[in-house]
């Protein structure tokens, strides 16, 4: 760190500024987001003919847009955000 960058750093800690390490993504599922957003008085609904859109209100909101929601309430809780776990599924190779 050049003393340039330290001064700024000690600048920045006298007038009342933290630095915090950023915490850890939580993967979470497609329900457990669903459920965190329900206790957070957020109720969001499936629309009807799709399992890839949801209503909250009136509007339609996809799952990395309900993450983002409730990486919000998240953040002001102090929680660690929530990242999408994503399953991968191979097919199962034949026997020949």
């Amino acid at each position: 760190m050049t003393p340039e960058e330290a001064a700024a750093v000690v600048n920045f800690l006298s007038r009342g500024g933290k630095i915090r390490k950023f915490q850890e993504a939580i993967p979470v599922t497609e329900p457990e987001v669903l459920d965190f957003l329900a206790s957070r008085g957020v109720r969001v609904q499936h629309l009807p003919g799709t399992t890839k859109a949801f209503g909250l209100g009136q509007k339609r909101f996809k799952l990395p847009e309900l993450i983002s929601l409730a990486n919000k309430h998240r953040h002001s809780e102090q929680l660690a955000p929530f990242a999408l776990r994503i399953f991968v599924r191979m097919p199962a190779l034949r026997k020949q």
